[in-house]
């Protein structure tokens, strides 16, 4: 259920921003046109802290907690997560890139 509602702010955020509650609050982190420009990298990382990163983590994070309390394990968190972020950067920046 939070998995979803952090997509939909994320999805909100990229199409519908100008006509969103959130086109009242400061663009350079809300903004995802132009919140990439202005977002603060995580220390020692490439990770964007702004209003769309951060809510693909939590999506992401919650998916993964749904996991744990379905299966009953949490080392499925630590599985999943391993499995999702190599994709992602295979296919974000081997793949896709021309």
């Amino acid at each position: 259920m939070f998995a979803a509602a952090f997509n939909a702010l994320m999805d909100t955020l990229s199409h519908h921003y100008s006509s969103s509650i959130f086109k009242f609050k400061n663009p350079n982190f809300w903004n995802p046109n132009v919140s990439w420009k202005f977002a603060k990298f995580f220390p020692g990382t490439k990770y964007r802290v702004d209003a769309w990163h951060l809510a693909k983590s939590a999506m992401i994070v919650n998916i993964c907690f749904a996991i744990i309390f379905f299966t009953g394990e949490w080392y499925y968190f630590f599985i999943f997560g391993a499995i999702w972020n190599l994709t992602f950067n295979v296919f974000y920046n081997t793949i896709f890139i021309k």
